[in-house]
C-alpha cells in the first residue's frame, strides 16, 4: 500500500490598505509585489495576524475592518509546491500610514493596481482589487491552481451573515490579545 505524505496547508493573512487610488504593496527581493501580511502563528486570530504583520514589517498600525477576499492557492511558487489559504482584510490605518522598512528583504510602496500587471502575486487578484475599488464591499472566494483562476464565488452579503463571519475588532479588546505564551 502506498503511504500518503502529509504536506501542511499554510494560512496567511493580508491587509488591503488604500490611499486614494493606490494600495500599499510589499515588494520582495525578487521584485514580486503582493499585499502586506504574513503567516498565521499558533493561537492568534486571522484578523490579528494581518494587523500584527503590518505593524512588524512596515511599522503601520491598522485595524482590519472586513474580510474582502479568501484565496486558495495550489501550485508552484518560487520553485516550491505550495498550498496556501490567504485571508485579505480591508484595513484602516491608524495614525502614520507611511511604511518604515524593517526588513532588508522587503520594501513597501503605494501603487495603483494598474501599475502592478505582470509583477503581482497572485496575478489575477490585482484585477479584482482594481475593479472592486473604492469601497471593497463585495467579499470574494477565489481558487488559483498554478496561477490560473479556477473558481470564483461571491461570499454571502447579508448583515446577519457578515456578523457571523467577521466583526471588526481591535487588538486587546474582548480578551483577544494575540500574545503568545
Amino acid at each position: 500500500m502506498r503511504r500518503a505524505r502529509f504536506k501542511p496547508v499554510t494560512v496567511r493573512s493580508r491587509c488591503l490598505l488604500v490611499s486614494g487610488d493606490s494600495i500599499l504593496v510589499q515588494r520582495d527581493k525578487d521584485g514580486l509585489y503582493g499585499l502586506p501580511g504574513g503567516r498565521l502563528e499558533f493561537d492568534e486570530t486571522i484578523p490579528f495576524c494581518a494587523a500584527r504583520e503590518l505593524r512588524e514589517e512596515a511599522g503601520i498600525e491598522a485595524l482590519p475592518q472586513r474580510l474582502v477576499y479568501i484565496i486558495e492557492y495550489i501550485g508552484h511558487k518560487k520553485g516550491r509546491f505550495k498550498h496556501e489559504i490567504l485571508f485579505v482584510f480591508y484595513c484602516e490605518g491608524r495614525g502614520q500610514v507611511e511604511p518604515r522598512r524593517k526588513e532588508e528583504s522587503i520594501s513597501f510602496e503605494w501603487r495603483r493596481p494598474s501599475e502592478l500587471k505582470g509583477s503581482f502575486w497572485p496575478e489575477p487578484l490585482v484585477d479584482y482589487i482594481a475593479n472592486d475599488h473604492p469601497d471593497y464591499r463585495i467579499a470574494r472566494f477565489l481558487v488559483f491552481i498554478e496561477d490560473r483562476l479556477h473558481f470564483i464565488n461571491t461570499l454571502p452579503d447579508s448583515p446577519a451573515c457578515a456578523a457571523r463571519f467577521f466583526t471588526p475588532w481591535s487588538p486587546g479588546e474582548g480578551g483577544v490579545t494575540g500574545e503568545h505564551g
